[in-house]
């Protein structure tokens, strides 16, 4: 019952470089575009210049938890989601991958708590899926990829409304007997708010700072049990990985506290995450941050953490950057035979003599054909000079018969005057109006076939070099060399096969132009440069 799926193929490539060089003029704004300001000039010769936003941002962010194990650091993102959406705040939880993120959701779902997945397999619906992640007591999952490029907007009077729901929680905790509620808020301005708004219900609270924010404490201690929850503003982005890189980290933070909006961020890892387990013992060694949770899980956090969580994000951000360094100088190499082959697809679109173009691809075919078959050996001249013979009647519809015995510096020229009698003979058959937009077709047509085989080909002798072992200077150099050959046989083959088509396409008695089966693209190429006359 599997249904079978034809093998993808790749039509075109350019590299982000390649393809911001074929402009002027390149300029760009991005908010994480500091962090990366050396890699943008090395890359494409840009200078970073920071814009001070026009409203100062009200987001918080929260030191990072490294939990001992995997199952613990789920459980806790779990825990962390429930509370948060028992408060109403919208969530936006994120994974790295799409298997991560579906994993997350099964656990939302095995504990009952709504929510929306966004990632490469539900982008049908992601319109909807962002549109209502800024509600009141939203929760998406996310992989980083996800929603790129759009705003979560938040629902309007959403802060007001979590204050209420904040305070009304505390009078319903505190209606049970509890003596005394503290509500951890991650910033002065979140717990000024809450203040207020307890006050204005006849509930005024108290103020202290705490390791995790500020603390509004309401009732006494001495009065009954003690309870305590968190309150935040605006959205709360959870991460659960560290990412190749930290602009990536620094785009999914960026969606909460937008246009000065309250804000909240965080990331939970876990020792056995990658690659904070390459890490793992200079974890295990700081032991005066290790903390225990409310379901009794350890966990390390605090500034000394902190700093080795970014320590360690810097080095995973220099290891990418260094890849990317790598695959650049191997795409610089696709970009470079990228340009030449939509150059040379234009020439032949907005050459002024389609006819002359034509003879000169003949006149190469026909040096190939004596080269390939008959070289300067006059070893074994009879088989060869047959092989030869019969490769041109078949592949380019010419009887060469009659230059059998010839001088074999003589025979390219022999075989060209036999092409070029044929391309007259096509000519007079199609029409000399019609001939140049039938050539036209039939080289973009055949281009377009072979390009893609010339990608994957590319691709494998990239593979080729990346796993042989040799080091990297060596490697490039024996990728474009081997590269530079692929890209000479592919102009070969690319004009072997248009002459080929050229001279021996059938024609229909009655139509004027023969029928060829062409791209969009190719259509649309044509129709700009040159209308059709007929």
């Amino acid at each position: 019952g599997v249904r079978v799926h034809p093998e993808s193929e790749t039509l075109a490539w350019i590299s982000v470089a390649g393809y911001a060089s074929r402009y002027r003029r390149v300029c760009g704004i991005t908010g994480t575009a500091t962090r990366a300001a050396g890699e943008f000039q090395r890359r494409y010769g840009l200078d970073v210049a920071e814009v001070p936003p026009t409203i100062p941002t009200r987001r918080s962010v929260l030191p990072p938890k490294v939990y001992l194990s995997r199952e613990d650091k789920i459980a806790a993102v779990i825990d962390e989601v429930a509370t948060r959406h028992a408060m109403g705040q919208p969530v936006l939880l994120a994974a790295r991958t799409v298997e991560q993120s579906e994993e997350l959701s099964g656990e939302l779902h095995e504990r009952g708590i709504p929510h929306r997945l966004l990632n490469a397999v539900t982008t049908a619906s992601e319109a909807s899926i962002v549109r209502e992640a800024g509600s009141f007591g939203a929760v998406t999952v996310s992989t980083p990829m996800a929603g790129r490029g759009t705003d979560i907007v938040l629902e309007s009077g959403l802060n007001t409304r979590l204050t209420r729901h904040c305070v009304a929680e505390v009078r319903r905790i505190l209606a049970a007997d509890a003596g005394e509620v503290e509500v951890t808020c991650p910033s002065e301005a979140e717990a000024a708010v809450l203040r207020a708004e307890l006050e204005r219900s006849g509930l005024p609270g108290r103020a202290a700072a705490s390791e995790e924010g500020v603390l509004v404490s309401v009732g006494t201690a001495d009065g009954g049990p003690h309870r305590r929850f968190s309150f935040g503003l605006g959205l709360c982005v959870i991460g659960t990985e560290v990412y190749d890189s930290r602009r990536t980290e620094l785009q999914l933070y960026g969606r909460s506290g937008r246009q000065g909006e309250f804000g909240l961020s965080q990331t939970i890892l876990s020792l056995e995450d990658r690659p904070v387990a390459l890490e793992a013992e200079a974890f295990l060694k700081l032991q005066s941050s290790l903390r225990t949770d409310e379901a009794g899980r350890s966990f390390y956090s605090g500034p000394r953490v902190a700093r080795l969580v970014e320590r360690l994000q810097i080095a995973v951000d220099r290891e990418a950057e260094a890849l990317r360094g790598y695959l650049q100088d191997y795409a610089a190499e696709f970009d470079r035979q990228t340009h030449r082959y939509y150059d040379m697809r234009q020439k032949v679109m907005e050459s002024p003599d389609t006819y002359r173009m034509c003879h000169k691809s003949a006149e190469r075919v026909a040096e190939r054909l004596a080269s390939r078959r008959m070289g300067l050996d006059t070893e074994d001249y009879p088989r060869r000079f047959r092989h030869m013979a019969d490769e041109a009647r078949q592949d380019l519809g010419v009887d060469c018969s009659e230059l059998y015995g010839e001088d074999l510096s003589l025979l390219p020229s022999g075989l060209y005057g036999l092409l070029a009698a044929r391309l007259d003979q096509r000519t007079a058959e199609v029409g000399v109006d019609a001939f140049p937009r039938l050539a036209r077709l039939l080289y973009l047509q055949v281009c377009t076939e072979l390009w893609p085989g010339h990608i994957a080909l590319l691709r494998d002798l990239t593979a080729t070099q990346l796993l042989g072992g040799v080091n990297h200077k060596s490697a490039v150099a024996q990728f474009m060399a081997r590269a530079q050959d692929a890209w000479q046989d592919f102009r070969a083959t690319a004009e072997w096969e248009f002459v080929s088509r050229l001279l021996t396409m059938p024609l229909k008695a009655g139509v004027e132009e023969p029928a060829v089966m062409v791209s969009l693209e190719t259509e649309l190429l044509l129709a700009q440069h040159h209308p059709s006359p007929l």
